[in-house]
């Protein structure tokens, strides 16, 4: 790890002056992997893609603050489609104060700035992103911890501002470290996308003896979404753990935007397939097991239910056969890392294999992903 400290004078939110010092540090990641469906669609694409990132930071603290800067950068190259190649950014600065007389409460803040740059045809895609967050973590015991937060994000698009965004995201969560090597997390988030641009929204009611109205109106569309999340681990020996997680998403409030096209009207669900396009239900299971003291094996299995309301679903001919679409997709991955003392880095090896039965011939598929890569601290 390039890590050194340097002597420093650092001043804590109350005034005071102490020693601290400066660590410095950076890692480098390296991909390799075949895809079998890069667009996850019917229409199965393949290719071969180099997954490239850099990471690094400074941390200035002392014993009871840090203060954090930060920056990644993700560059893929897609080898047989080119123009899908895209880069990613991201810089950031944290603040992070532990107070209490036993230090039993963690308060951090910060704030970042991410920016996404595509090749045509796929400029769409580019954006930039601001955010702001805090967040809270409390010891009630040794055996109840909580945490609680709130994120602001918000998205600026560069080609489609139709989507500009805001969001605001609340969570609570409270971790029970219970007997017999079992973990119980319970959590509950709130979210809502609210869109910079206002639409015009058709209402028809019915008159009586046939006869209708119709009125327009200026609305800013909006989604609210909670989501509740149940997890349970379990230590089933010294080398092997369990868990499983159950998650609900949920709309309260969904009203979708539309973009005017050549091709028709586009829904932004379709161009940002996030979790607030659908709602429904989720289930994953993880077993790791620690094969040698520096090799570890993780396998997951996962099934989730997807309902993407007013998502309107038509054949191949155009004509609609359902109002809403729906997705039943089952995961499957496994993971072989291994650490290297020599670098005192990773060296992993993935499989990932995904089957989404959707009543959308365009998104029923399969996909198949292989991969391997190295991440290792620079010295």
């Amino acid at each position: 790890m390039l890590a050194f400290r340097l002597a420093a004078i650092v001043v804590g939110v109350t005034g005071a002056v102490s020693l601290g010092f400066a660590q410095f540090k950076a890692e480098a990641q390296l991909d390799a992997l075949y895809d079998d469906n890069i667009f996850n669609t019917s229409y199965k694409i393949s290719d071969k893609v180099l997954l490239g990132s850099l990471g690094l930071g400074v941390d200035i603290g002392s014993d009871r603050s840090n203060l954090q800067l930060y920056y990644t950068g993700l560059f893929s190259y897609f080898t047989t489609v080119t123009e899908r190649t895209f880069s990613y950014h991201s810089t950031g600065i944290e603040y992070s104060l532990i107070s209490g007389q036993r230090e039993q409460t963690l308060v951090s803040a910060g704030a970042l700035y991410n920016l996404r740059s595509n090749r045509e045809p796929y400029t769409y895609y580019d954006f930039g992103q601001f955010g702001l967050y805090a967040n809270v973590k409390h010891d009630f015991s040794t055996v109840i911890r909580g945490r609680t937060g709130y994120n602001l994000r918000i998205f600026d698009f560069r080609e489609l501002s139709e989507f500009n965004y805001l969001e605001h995201y609340a969570f609570g969560q409270l971790t029970f470290v219970l007997g017999s090597r079992t973990t119980l997390i319970l959590e509950a988030d709130l979210g809502s996308k609210q869109y910079t641009t206002a639409i015009t929204q058709v209402d028809s009611f019915g008159m009586g003896m046939g006869s209708r109205s119709v009125t327009e109106s200026r609305i800013v569309p909006r989604v609210t979404q909670f989501v509740g999340i149940v997890r349970i681990g379990q230590g089933l020996t010294e080398s092997t753990g369990l868990s499983a997680t159950g998650m609900i998403l949920q709309d309260i409030e969904k009203q979708n935007t539309y973009l005017s096209s050549d091709y028709g009207y586009i829904s932004d669900d379709e161009v940002f397939d996030d979790h607030y396009a659908y709602q429904g239900q989720q289930l994953d299971v993880v077993v790791t097991q620690l094969l040698t003291e520096n090799m570890t094996l993780k396998a997951l299995a996962g099934y989730q239910h997807r309902q993407y309301p007013g998502w309107g679903v038509t054949d191949v001919a155009g004509a609609v056969i359902a109002d809403d679409r729906l997705d039943n997709r089952t995961s499957f991955s496994l993971r072989l890392s291994h650490y290297l003392e020599s670098l005192d880095g990773e060296l992993y090896l993935d499989w990932i294999r995904i089957l989404n039965d959707s009543n959308d011939p365009y998104f029923d598929y399969t996909n198949t992903v292989l991969s391997i890569g190295l991440a290792v601290p620079l010295k």
